[in-house]
């Protein structure tokens, strides 16, 4: 039975619409699958977004200033408590692999000092904190400093400021 309109579907002609389609296999280009030697579409994005909402809004233009490294910061600054460690790992990785490379270790800072933005949660800013600590300079002093005026914040800025490398924290 065909239904009388689009608005009209029963469940027995969209199964039958369904299972049709499904029965036939594509031919799909080696590139869609990323075989060796070609890298597949999926390897390729660096960043993905759904939805433009308000929220959303405020929220993109900070981290469409991420660079190829910058996944983990972004996956970082989304972190919960009870989620997987993996985004801080990777960073952590990152952080061990910048000891001889000055650029990198340039790099990994102004990712930190992006999840001190107000859009990360407070354990993406506790790591952040953490890390600039020893790893930041003088440029992430101001971005510690503005942690200062959020109460919750406060003490993790001053842990931070305290032991930080920069002269102007003295």
């Amino acid at each position: 039975m065909k239904p009388s309109s689009p608005l009209s579907l029963n469940p027995r002609w969209f199964l039958r619409r369904a299972l049709a389609a499904t029965a036939f296999p594509l031919p799909l280009p080696a590139s869609v699958i990323g075989r060796p030697g070609i890298t597949a579409p999926s390897g390729l994005i660096a960043f993905a977004s759904i939805g433009i909402g308000g929220r959303a809004r405020a929220i993109l233009p900070n981290l469409l200033g991420f660079k190829n490294i910058q996944p983990a910061f972004v996956n970082a600054s989304a972190y919960e408590s009870g989620q997987s460690a993996a985004p801080f790992r990777a960073i952590e990785d990152l952080i061990r692999k910048s000891a001889g490379d000055p650029a990198l270790k340039t790099e990994i800072e102004a990712g930190l000092v992006k999840m001190l933005a107000p859009f990360a949660t407070f354990e993406a800013k506790r790591f952040a904190c953490q890390h600039l600590a020893f790893l930041g300079s003088q440029s992430s002093v101001p971005a510690l400093a503005k942690l200062l005026a959020d109460e919750q914040t406060t003490g993790i800025a001053c842990l931070a400021l305290s032991v930080h490398p920069s002269p102007s924290t003295s």
